[in-house]
């Protein structure tokens, strides 16, 4: 693992790069001509990947670091997924490496036996299920799945930032 984690990391620096620089363009494109946001969207995007890389090759020799790298390729395949049909086509492209690379990491995170067992604890705690029945009928009303995620990604970091404060 600390071979994929080393070289996703350069690989996605250089692809950030690239990005940066595509974006960039596109951006100009857009405000020229097409009026759109992939070249925005593509420069957040092309940010998160270069902050994934880096954090993927400094963390690549500790157990730390593996659930920060999922966060951040998650959100910049979600950017990048989000405007398909854009004048910056390639970011499609971009946002498949970053998911490809979040899915590596986190069944990585998933099969650890540590991280596994607190997942469990915390994914079967009544009050985790309850908040998530609500923030599913809060979704249905407003007709979302944004209450649901923010519920779920909330509830993990009060948890994580509570765990810290008792040690």
């Amino acid at each position: 693992m600390k071979t994929w984690k080393l070289v996703s990391g350069i690989l996605s620096i250089v692809i950030a790069a690239y990005m940066i620089f595509q974006s960039f363009v596109s951006m100009a494109y857009e405000a020229l001509v097409v009026g759109g946001y992939s070249g925005v969207a593509g420069l957040f995007s092309a940010g998160l990947i270069l902050a994934a890389g880096i954090v993927s090759i400094v963390s690549r020799k500790k157990e730390g670091g593996d659930v920060a790298c999922v966060i951040l390729f998650a959100l910049a395949a979600v950017i990048g997924f989000s405007t398909f049909g854009g004048a910056y086509g390639d970011l499609i492209v971009w946002s498949v490496w970053a998911s490809v690379c979040a899915i590596v990491l986190l069944i990585r995170v998933l099969l650890n036996p540590c991280t596994k067992a607190a997942f469990m604890r915390l994914y079967f705690h009544p009050s985790f299920i309850a908040g998530c029945i609500c923030a599913a009928i809060l979704g249905a009303v407003f007709g979302s799945l944004l209450p649901l995620v923010v519920y779920c990604v909330g509830y993990i970091i009060v948890i994580l930032i509570r765990g810290k404060k008792d040690e």
